[in-house]
């Protein structure tokens, strides 16, 4: 009786081994009575022992020894640089059959979860960018197999894997990207102290130079340190420390940059001082910020006039907050008094020109307000508590000094408007103030000259400070449009 024969049978290569690794890995059908072991590169007959044939030559000992490396999750492959990483290592080994290739096309090393990290890695980038919580995340693999026909071999995103990534990955090759570009330049670097939400004292760093990357000046986040104390002292020992951590030379440091007023002229002093001993010059000090000057003086000049107006404006927009049966009471006084159906603005304190337009609504809706607060009081009573409100209103001169009050914000910008350039000439000025500095800049990063970057650097936040002038006059033009268009109507 002649021996049975077995024939290769397809379905042989979509089970899984021991390892767990499918067949079709490492075996390939060469005819109905041989396959191919590509980890071991040997042809295995099935023609007398048939599917056990494979399953001996899996458990030798020369197939593991091979096996624990070459289907290794570390493995590097070599596959042609136009063809992607497929399952497992078939692609790349497969070269060794005789295959035509392009001869401009060369080879790489890949990895078999190449693609899956490449995916994951994008993703989280888009997760920080649009400030996507981490818990976004959960089950987001299980989505995208039902969403798409195939995703790569090995994704897997959850929540703590996602901020491992960014923590691990992202953030020290994108720091080091920031600090290679910071370092061929002068440099600003701009502070600022708050306290978090947690209670502690965060020291926000940023640093402002001439990006070779991106040819343009650029302002990016450099790191964050906690504090107890923050003194002048401690910030200064601070300052140094970030330059020092991050490889930066203090002694292209052109300035030092913050929003406070009081300690942080002795920050600046300080750091004068370091910059001389370290290079013999000191910073480029063009002064403080004067909008913190102008600003102070506008609130204390609204504490000492009209303060009752802006408390009846505030108490009035507070009333009516979060309590829909009250606006509709309001409502249907204003349509007897045939009065615009419009909603009372918010005004806040430390947005002074808030209270204009605030201001201007009140009056408004002055007819409407004095029905509902004065000539239905009983009624209110019984419901609701309105004696600051009734007090407020009662004031002979009320109504007077939310005309003035109103007129006075409205006279500030008027006069901020005519002691200014015009819009257009301002806007040609910055732009080419800007293109001056900006070559400026360039030829002293090239020539090493410190002085031609201070300069430059003098140049760029003027120029900065005439195109934020531009926009505010066309911001306080659309609000002095939108105040005669309002008053029209009255």
């Amino acid at each position: 009786m002649p021996p049975k024969s077995y024939k290769v049978i397809d379905t042989w290569f979509k089970k899984k081994d021991k390892n767990g690794h499918p067949y079709s890995e490492w075996c390939k059908k060469l005819n109905d009575e041989e396959i191919q072991c590509i980890v071991c590169n040997k042809k295995i007959a099935c023609i007398s022992k048939g599917w056990q044939a494979v399953t001996q030559h899996e458990n030798s000992s020369v197939h593991k020894e091979e096996a624990a490396v070459k289907l290794s999750k570390t493995q590097l492959l070599v596959s042609p640089r136009n063809i992607g990483v497929s399952c497992g290592i078939q692609s790349a080994v497969s070269l060794q059959e005789p295959t035509v290739l392009d001869t401009g096309k060369s080879l790489q090393l890949c990895h078999s979860r190449e693609e899956a990290c490449k995916a994951e890695l994008i993703w989280a980038m888009k997760m920080v960018q649009s400030n996507i919580s981490t818990t976004f995340v959960e089950d987001i693999t299980e989505v995208f197999k039902t969403m798409f026909t195939t995703i790569p071999q090995g994704f897997s995103l959850g929540r703590t894997k996602l901020t491992y990534l960014i923590t691990e990955a992202l953030r020290p090759f994108f720091r080091n990207v920031l600090i290679e570009d910071a370092k061929k330049s002068f440099y600003t670097l701009l502070f600022d102290e708050t306290t978090n939400n947690a209670g502690k004292k965060e020291l926000q760093f940023m640093i402002r130079f001439w990006s070779t990357e991106e040819n343009e000046v650029v302002c990016k986040h450099l790191c964050s340190v906690y504090l107890g104390h923050a003194t002048a002292d401690i910030i200064v020992k601070e300052i140094e420390e970030v330059l020092s951590k991050h490889g930066l030379s203090i002694k292209k440091l052109i300035m030092i940059s913050s929003d406070g007023l009081k300690v942080n002229k002795k920050v600046l002093k300080l750091m004068d001082e370091v910059m001389i001993e370290n290079r013999g010059q000191g910073l480029v000090n063009i002064g403080t910020c004067n909008l913190h000057i102008a600003d102070n003086s506008f609130q204390k000049g609204l504490e000492e006039y009209g303060e009752a107006a802006c408390d009846l404006v505030v108490d009035l927009y507070n009333f009516f907050k979060k309590f829909p049966s009250r606006w509709e009471d309001f409502e249907a006084i204003q349509a007897k008094k045939d009065v615009p159906s419009h909603t009372l603005l918010k005004h806040s304190s430390t947005r002074w020109l808030t209270a204009g337009e605030a201001c201007a609504r009140v009056i408004e809706q002055w007819e409407a307000i004095i029905e509902y607060f004065l000539k239905k009081k009983a009624e209110l009573l019984k419901r609701q508590n309105i004696e600051k409100q009734e007090l407020l209103l009662k004031e002979q001169a009320m109504k007077a000094d939310l005309e003035e009050k109103k007129k006075s914000i409205k006279d500030l910008e008027v006069k901020a408007l005519a002691t200014s350039k015009d819009k257009k000439e301002v806007g040609k000025s910055a732009l080419s103030l800007f293109k001056e500095a900006n070559e400026r800049l360039k030829q002293g990063i090239k020539d090493n000259d410190l002085n031609s970057v201070r300069v430059a650097q003098g140049m760029l936040e003027g120029a900065e400070k005439l195109r934020e002038k531009e926009k505010e006059h066309e911001e306080k033009e659309e609000k002095l449009n939108r105040i005669v268009n309002k008053e029209s109507q009255i």
